[in-house]
């Protein structure tokens, strides 16, 4: 008898909009926008933990106005909530930062626009379907992280910055270690100081995650004429 109470209040016809119910939907909303908000906030990205949230209320809060408008009004009850798949883009665009060399908040642009998806899954009374993906969105942002950082292996764009003194050779020898330590070189930049006797070389390089910088500085370093190295 309880279980046919709850099931009805979570299931029953959506045209009653009853409170109890909307306040249900919310309130799952709430807690699926903020299982993924928290992982995205503990690695500190732009949106955590209030971002999504808010983005997850508003998405389901959303959808259930779009549906109530079509009942009452006779209209597309698809037509608000459509509006919100195309807008969330433009906030997480927000997200998205350039973080010196490289691109950094994608993924959390990703999981703004899924939160945002399953907030009109909850909203719309699709219930399992939305923690469903919220599972499965925690299970890619942790456990496939943790096999991607193991098994694949990824590299991270950087700034090196050379100065030493004026020696054309350390050129070559510094690229020569770049390329014993497997780091690809996107650009490069040389420039001199005559009045200092002293060459900066910038490089835009691709390191791979195994490599241990501390080596590879050790081996810039140990040259003669090395007066200082950068990695941004």
């Amino acid at each position: 008898m309880k279980y046919d109470y709850i099931s009805n209040l979570l299931f029953e016809n959506l045209e009653t909009f009853n409170p109890l119910v909307i306040t249900v939907k919310l309130l799952l909303a709430l807690i699926c926008g903020g299982i993924i908000g928290m992982e995205r906030g503990r690695h500190n990205q732009p949106a955590g933990l209030r971002t999504h949230i808010i983005i997850s209320l508003g998405a389901c809060l959303m959808m259930v106005l779009s549906m109530y408008l079509g009942d009452q009004f006779g209209g597309d009850q698809a037509r608000l909530a459509a509006q919100v798949v195309s807008g969330i883009g433009f906030l997480g665009g927000a997200a998205i930062i350039r973080f010196k060399y490289a691109i950094k908040g994608v993924t959390t642009v990703a999981t703004i626009w899924t939160t945002a998806g399953i907030g009109l899954t909850i909203g719309s009374g699709l219930y399992v379907a939305g923690l469903i993906a919220t599972g499965f969105v925690m299970f890619t942002l942790i456990i496939v992280n943790i096999w991607e950082k193991k098994v694949i292996k990824t590299s991270s764009i950087s700034k090196l910055n050379i100065h030493s003194k004026r020696n054309i050779d350390l050129v070559q020898i510094i690229f020569s270690i770049l390329k014993g330590y497997n780091i690809k070189i996107s650009s490069f930049g040389l420039s001199e100081n005559m009045l200092q006797n002293t060459l900066e070389m910038t490089f835009t390089i691709r390191v791979p995650s195994q490599i241990k910088i501390q080596s590879l500085f050790y081996d810039i370093s140990t040259n003669d004429g090395i007066i200082k190295i950068d990695l941004e």
